[in-house]
């Protein structure tokens, strides 16, 4: 898809700021951490969770990316690793790119522009859909709904309609909500309640298993200078669950990664990654469990002259439209301040 007209004059009025945004970056640097988790070749049709592609097509990264490259440093994980680390300092640009959940249009789409563009990345990898090549509770919601043909579903005692798109969108975003904020024990047996409820089966091991990347895939990725991280096991949200939980849930995932990969494991990425889905007994269990690296994902910039923790580095997602994006990125600029 062509960008259109009023996309390249938005494009070039961004273009045209460059110069301000290297004047002004001059006074201190910046590190951006930009997030992915799915990508689609040319219009997006998934029976799973449309929310994960955030409206990003392959040639919109490649757009954005050789976008990037022009104007960041983008770093790799040990440069980030040693930059917080005292070994080395950020340069005034600093970028890292980051994708979650291990998802097979990583390995098919954003892999080869990564490549073709030799830039780096790091891929964070919940270990259970993985190693059981079954797909995370927010995509199965979604095919539950999508899938159904029962004209309501009972959502806290409320009748949700179901006849339209816009309303199944609707009970997918307020399902998500509710796995995300209740307790684990709370959501155990949600799916099967509302694969009953709805009248739809959940898709076979083979049908999950294709939307993954395979361990073979990923081996390859980190020949060619791609970086692997943890992303717990079963991708619960931590704040959920009680500490000796969170402890299993993050240590068994290093394990498994870094067996099942011939890797040591550096860098780990809380699920959802709100600033409730955390605290800091959950960094303490991710530092103790010998990890460099911690992301979270309530967006923001990571400011090097003010601190970065090691275990809270902020990461953010800028999408389509394509001008929007460029103009998104110049504004960490705007409020970080020259120091005195």
């Amino acid at each position: 898809m062509e960008p259109s007209i009023r996309e390249r004059i938005r494009d070039g009025l961004a273009w045209r700021m460059r110069p301000v945004t290297r004047y002004v970056s001059r006074y201190r640097p910046v590190f951006i951490v930009q997030n992915y988790h799915r990508l689609f070749r040319d219009t997006l049709t998934t029976d799973f969770d449309e929310g994960v592609f955030g409206g990003i097509s392959e040639e919109y990264f490649r757009r954005q990316l050789a976008h990037l490259a022009r104007d960041y440093d983008v770093l790799t994980e040990r440069e980030v690793i040693d930059c917080l680390g005292g070994k080395g300092r950020f340069p005034r640009k600093a970028l890292l790119l980051t994708f979650d959940d291990g998802y097979k249009d990583n390995f098919t789409l954003a892999y080869p522009v990564l490549r073709d563009l030799h830039l780096p990345a790091l891929f964070f990898i919940p270990t259970l859909p993985w190693s059981s090549r079954r797909l995370g509770w927010w995509d199965l919601i979604a095919w539950c709904v999508k899938k159904t043909d029962r004209p309501a579903v009972t959502i806290d005692g409320e009748a949700r309609p179901l006849g339209t798109t816009a309303e199944k969108a609707a009970v997918i975003a307020s399902l998500l909500r509710k796995f995300y904020r209740l307790p684990d024990a709370e959501t155990r047996d949600l799916l099967e309640t509302l694969s009953r409820d709805l009248d739809v089966a959940l898709p076979d091991v083979a049908v999950q298993s294709r939307e993954l990347m395979t361990t073979a895939e990923i081996r390859e990725m980190i020949e060619h200078g791609m970086a692997v991280g943890a992303h717990t096991h079963s991708h619960k949200v931590l704040s959920t669950l009680d500490r000796e939980t969170q402890d299993r849930e993050i240590g068994t995932s290093k394990k498994l990664l870094e067996e099942g990969l011939g890797v040591t494991v550096r860098s780990f990425a809380y699920p959802v990654g709100t600033a409730h889905s955390f605290d800091d007994g959950t960094k303490k269990l991710v530092r103790d469990h010998g990890f460099s690296l911690a992301f979270s994902f309530y967006s923001g910039v990571n400011d090097p002259a003010g601190g970065i923790d090691p275990y809270d580095i902020r990461r953010t997602f800028r999408g389509h439209p394509y001008a929007g994006f460029l103009e998104s990125f110049r504004e960490p600029y705007t409020f970080i301040r020259p120091r005195q």
